[in-house]
C-alpha cells in the first residue's frame, strides 16, 4: 500500500505539471501545433541523457542479473499482449490503430520519471529494457501493421532510444565513467524529463475535444484493456510461476509492469496519422487512457504488493 500511495503521490504532482501545460495553451501563450518542438526536444535530448544517466553506476554481477531479469520480465509482457491481442483480434473486430494500441505503451516519456521516483537511478536502468523492445518491435511490427508495409529496420536500429540503451549499456560493463563536467550536464538533462513530459501531454490535452474521448464507450473498453485487461491477466500468470517469492526479482519485475500498464503508445497516433489510419480516433484513445492512469497505475502497483 505505501508503494502505491508513494506512486499516486508522484503522478498526482506531475498531473499538475500536465495542468501547467493544458492553461498555456488555453491562455493562448503557446499554441496548438508547438508541441512538436517540445517532442523532439524530449526524444532526441532529454531521453537519451536519462537512459545514459541511469547506466552510470558501479558494475556488479548483481546488477547485470537484475538488467537481465528486468528483460525477460519485459519480452514477457510483451508475449502476453501480442497473445491477448492476437486473441481478441476478431471478437472485438480490432482495427489495425486498436490492436497496436493495445500492444505498445507510452514506456518512456510517463514512465520513466515514476521509474526514477520509485527506485533512483536503478528505476530507469530497469526500464531501459523495456523501452529497448518496444523501439524494435514498434518499428518493425508495429509500422507493419498500421501501414500494411513492410518494417523499416533501419529506422529501428538507428532510433535514437534504441542507441542510448546500447551506449549506456557499453559504458555499464566496461566500467566507464564520464566525466565530471559532461555527467552534470547528463544529469540535469535527464531530471527534466518528468516535467517536459507531462507539459506536453497538458499541450496535447488542451486541443481536444471532451466529447470526442469521454462519449465513445469503445474508447473505455479499449483504454481499460490497455490499463488493467492486459497487464492484470499477465500479473497474475507472472505470479503463478512463483518468481515474484524471489526477493531480487520482486524488486525488478514492478516496473516492466508499469511500463506495461501504460498509456496508449503515443507514437501509434503519429503512425495513425502518417498513414491515414484514422489518426483522431488512435488520438482519443491514447488522450483517454493517459487520463484513466492517474487511478489504474496505482492500482496496478497495489496489486502487485499484494501478490
Amino acid at each position: 500500500m505505501e508503494l502505491s500511495l508513494l506512486l499516486g503521490k508522484h503522478i498526482a504532482s506531475l498531473l499538475l505539471i500536465l495542468l501547467v501545460g493544458v492553461a498555456l495553451v488555453r491562455l493562448k501563450v503557446l499554441k496548438p501545433g508547438q508541441e512538436v518542438v517540445l517532442n523532439k526536444v524530449i526524444l532526441y535530448g532529454v531521453t537519451p541523457c536519462a537512459v545514459i544517466n541511469a547506466y552510470q553506476m558501479e558494475y556488479s554481477a548483481e546488477r547485470l542479473l537484475s538488467l537481465g531479469i528486468a528483460l525477460g520480465g519485459a519480452a514477457f509482457f510483451f508475449l502476453m499482449a501480442f497473445l491477448i491481442s492476437r486473441l481478441l483480434r476478431k471478437p472485438l473486430k480490432l482495427e489495425p490503430v486498436e490492436e497496436a494500441g493495445l500492444i505498445y505503451s507510452n514506456c518512456g516519456n510517463l514512465i520513466l520519471p515514476l521509474a526514477s521516483a520509485l527506485l533512483g537511478r536503478e528505476g530507469v536502468f530497469y526500464a531501459s529494457s523495456y523501452l529497448f523492445i518496444q523501439t524494435v518491435l514498434i518499428w518493425t511490427h508495429g509500422r507493419s501493421l498500421i501501414s500494411g508495409e513492410k518494417g523499416d529496420w533501419k529506422k529501428a536500429l538507428l532510433n535514437v532510444n534504441l542507441i542510448s540503451v546500447i551506449l549506456g549499456l557499453a559504458l555499464f560493463l566496461f566500467r566507464i565513467s564520464l566525466p565530471e563536467i559532461l555527467m552534470t550536464a547528463v544529469s540535469g538533462m535527464s531530471a527534466m524529463l518528468g516535467p517536459l513530459s507531462m507539459l506536453l501531454l497538458g499541450m496535447m490535452l488542451a486541443t481536444s475535444r471532451p466529447t470526442e474521448i469521454f462519449a465513445r464507450p469503445r474508447a473505455w473498453l479499449l483504454a481499460l484493456l490497455r490499463l488493467a485487461g492486459l497487464p492484470l491477466v499477465s500479473l497474475l500468470l507472472l505470479a503463478l510461476t512463483g518468481i515474484l517469492r524471489w526477493d531480487l526479482a520482486r524488486g525488478v519485475l514492478l516496473i516492466p509492469l508499469l511500463q506495461g500498464a501504460a498509456p496508449c503508445a503515443s507514437m501509434v497516433s503519429q503512425f495513425a496519422q502518417l498513414y491515414d489510419q484514422r489518426p483522431d480516433w488512435a488520438g482519443s484513445i491514447n488522450v483517454l487512457s493517459t487520463i484513466l492512469c492517474v487511478i489504474t497505475l496505482p492500482l496496478m502497483a497495489a496489486l502487485y504488493a499484494l501478490l
